[in-house]
């Protein structure tokens, strides 16, 4: 007995440190660029300029507005700012003649203005950055550690702790080179959306009881609550709460009537409540409830008419397959999801395995599988329509929901095979895909570091793959 509580604690120990040191890979890095870090802040402090905006007691930021821009019949068309000469700040909401941040309220709520106040000071936004994406880390190692503890007792620690940092790094490697506001929004939704997953999944796996219900009522509450902040900092990403549907059916199923209500309230609730206040914050600025003020942007393209039919099917269509599986080339420097990253697609053939679906089925998260693709196919449809065109940093809202797929899929494809030669195929995979993340941090892109240091981060690529290839 005291020799597998010594193993359990020596694996512990191995598990945090290389977290930590996943970590610090990640957040390193993003002070490094006075592009992102809040030496040039252009654009990228508008998180600071709302919780300053806040404390005077206002909802729209206190910036000039150029008459001529707001005489414009459709300042939103960028062909007609630069016809009429007018000066703008880029890629701000502008509404009745006031800009506004179109990017969620939820960080300022939780994170900048509490420090403001506090402080006395802004909160420079990449320093949320590094404490969104250090949270979403540790909640994606305690999430894959539960599920390996309940479900994948065959899977080595070696195994685990590649396939760890392989999901890490590959969901947020593009927030690391551009940390300040867009990734800011996408990393709070990250951290949000995993620690959502891992409470209710800490909820579920609790006795029924009624000394015991209490307890995980408040899990069920907190994973709600964070899964509906989510809508207040990325919305696409909050689709991963589609999640709760086969919750609720599994809760109906295992409940008698008055728990089962109950259960649903401790559900349901956080996400009314968080859902109302988010919809007044709308309508107060917007005049709609549902408008978050995408369609009120001032830049590269007029999006005030999308989701209305200012795009075509077949245009978002095209957005759609280039999302998952557009192929590098001259034209683009990313490739889709599945095609940076063909191990997420290589999971989904374990589904070929008549034992890895009795499994899923057994243990009652087929469904649960099923609803997080029906999650991604949406968000992937969502960004299509809602966007211009593609940018890598979309597709960061689906990687870390496919990584925790695959880490499902790949853990019982294990359990079925039975096989040590699986688990050094499946540990060689991610390690190609945590080096992939490596390589493609280190092209030049969105002012990142690359684009600072072009020779020496093409000097890096080179000697990266001749070291895979040898």
């Amino acid at each position: 007995m005291v020799f597998n509580v010594r193993k359990v604690d020596r694996c512990v120990v191995a598990a945090i440190v290389v977290c930590l040191i996943t970590i610090f890979i990640c957040i390193a890095p993003m002070g490094l660029n006075p592009a992102w870090n809040g030496d040039v802040p252009t654009h990228h402090n508008q998180y600071e300029l709302m919780a300053q905006s806040l404390i005077q007691g206002h909802l729209y930021l206190d910036l000039p507005v150029d008459p001529v821009l707001a005489q414009l019949n459709n300042p939103y068309d960028p062909v007609a700012r630069n016809d009429s000469g007018a000066s703008f700040f880029w890629d701000h909401a502008f509404y009745d003649g006031r800009y506004y941040m179109y990017f969620g309220i939820v960080p300022v709520l939780v994170l900048f203005l509490p420090y403001q106040l506090i402080t006395g000071h802004s909160l420079t936004t990449y320093h949320a950055t590094q404490l969104f994406v250090a949270l979403f880390i540790v909640g994606l190692f305690s999430l894959f550690w539960r599920m390996r503890k309940i479900y994948f007792k065959q899977m080595p620690f070696v195994s685990f702790l590649i396939l760890c940092v392989a999901f890490s790094l590959m969901s947020v490697w593009y927030g690391v080179g551009s940390p300040a506001l867009y990734c800011t929004a996408i990393s709070s939704a990250l951290c949000s959306e995993v620690w959502s997953l891992y409470l209710f999944a800490q909820a579920m796996g609790m006795e029924f009881g009624s000394r015991l219900d209490i307890r995980r009522r408040i899990f069920l509450v907190l994973a709600s609550l964070l899964g509906a902040m989510a809508f207040g900092c990325r919305p696409p990403i909050a689709l991963a709460n589609l999640v709760v549907i086969p919750l609720l059916v599994s809760l109906f199923r295992m409940r008698d009537t008055r728990n089962f209500i109950i259960d649903a309230t401790a559900i349901i609730a956080p996400y009314v409540i968080v859902g109302a206040l988010l919809m007044g914050y709308n309508f107060l600025r917007f005049e709609s409830p549902f408008e978050f003020g995408q369609s009120y942007q001032l830049t590269v393209a007029d999006q005030s008419g999308y989701g209305e039919g200012g795009r075509s099917f077949s245009s978002s269509l095209q957005e759609f397959s280039k999302f998952f599986f557009e192929l590098p080339g001259e034209s683009t420097t990313f490739a889709g999801v599945f095609i940076n990253y063909p191990m997420l697609f290589i999971s989904f053939f374990s589904l070929a395995y008549p034992r890895v679906r009795v499994m899923l089925r057994e243990r009652r998260l087929l469904t649960y599988l099923f609803t997080m693709i029906v999650a991604i196919i949406l968000i992937g449809l969502f960004d299509s329509v809602w966007s211009p065109y593609i940018l890598e940093r979309y597709r960061m809202d689906v990687y870390w929901l496919l990584g925790i797929i695959s880490f499902v899929l790949y853990g019982f494809w294990g359990e079925s095979v039975k096989n040590q030669v699986f688990y050094v195929a499946l540990s060689v995979l991610g390690v190609i895909t945590a080096v992939t993340s490596v390589l493609l941090f280190l092209v030049p892109y969105d002012s990142n570091l690359a684009s600072l240091y072009p020779d020496s981060a093409k000097t890096l690529r080179q000697y990266i793959s001749l070291g895979i290839w040898k």
